[in-house]
């Protein structure tokens, strides 16, 4: 189906860019290092930040994420490398590869092996603690349209970063974070 291959595509080129962005290679310094180095505060930012961005990437290419990933990982591969990959299995470091191929690969399996750690399994399919309507009562004042969406999409990002959190808690988070919009007399 063309709007599968679509988002595969899509979203290889997404994992691409990040598995070669400095904010991985930021994230796996702080992993491998002691934590007292950086600031525990900035950590959890940086963490947050590429969750999400994970997050979104899966929420878009769903149940195809190893797909696009495995894509993406053959993109970088030189073409005689990639016939051997597709012999011996993507995640495969098989010993007739380069050096450099070996580390691309061993770089693209810390990264499948880190989306496994963040448990987004099945975030393609999150639906917003409220839908439109509901959301209208907890924040009155939301004026329709646009707002609305804006709003999902914040609270999505939202569960997506309070994975243990409730309904409730997304509710107080909500009046919190629009404030004008929660009271009842207020435009």
């Amino acid at each position: 189906d063309v709007e599968i291959i679509t988002k595969v595509h899509a979203a290889s080129l997404q994992f691409r860019s990040l598995v070669n962005s400095t904010e991985w290679s930021q994230h796996l310094a702080v992993a491998k290092s002691a934590a007292n180095e950086f600031n525990a505060v900035q950590i959890k930012e940086n963490a947050d930040h590429l969750r999400l961005k994970v997050a979104m990437i899966l929420r878009r290419v769903g149940l195809w994420w190893r797909l696009a990933l495995m894509i993406s990982l053959i993109l970088e591969l030189s073409p005689a490398c990639v016939a051997q990959t597709y012999a011996e299995g993507v995640f495969h470091a098989p010993n007739p590869l380069d050096e450099e191929s070996n580390k691309v690969v061993a770089r693209y399996y810390e990264f499948e092996k880190y989306i496994e750690g963040l448990e987004l399994h099945g975030v393609w399919d999150m639906k917003p603690f409220f839908d439109g309507n509901a959301l209208r009562v907890v924040l009155p004042s939301l004026p329709g349209g646009p707002a609305i969406g804006e709003t999902t999409d914040a609270m999505i990002k939202w569960q997506i970063l309070n994975p243990k959190q409730s309904r409730e808690g997304c509710e107080l988070w909500l009046k919190a974070q629009f404030p004008k919009y929660a009271g009842a007399n207020s435009q």
